[in-house]
């Protein structure tokens, strides 16, 4: 089980969803705005693993250039942004 994320945890989380690629920084602000507050602790601590991405790579995924195989709780997560996307 994973332990419960500090309110300065999740604030530190939303900053580093402020990116430097345009497209991504758009993405990942509507998913603050939309899914952030219902989030579950192991949500966001796989947002805490995507986030360590680089920009392209994250966009790649982001944008269904690139798929993860190996984590159900990365493509859940996957699936918000995207659907954030579009929003």
């Amino acid at each position: 089980m994973t332990p419960l994320m500090s309110t300065l945890e999740k604030k530190r989380l939303v900053w580093r969803c402020r990116r430097g690629m345009l497209e991504l920084d758009i993405v990942l602000q509507k998913f603050i705005e939309s899914y952030f507050v219902g989030l579950s602790e192991a949500e966001l601590y796989e947002l805490n693993t995507l986030l360590d991405y680089p920009d392209n790579d994250f966009w790649d995924l982001v944008s269904t250039r690139k798929e993860i195989t190996d984590s159900s709780n990365l493509n859940s997560l996957l699936a918000k942004l995207r659907n954030a996307e579009l929003k």
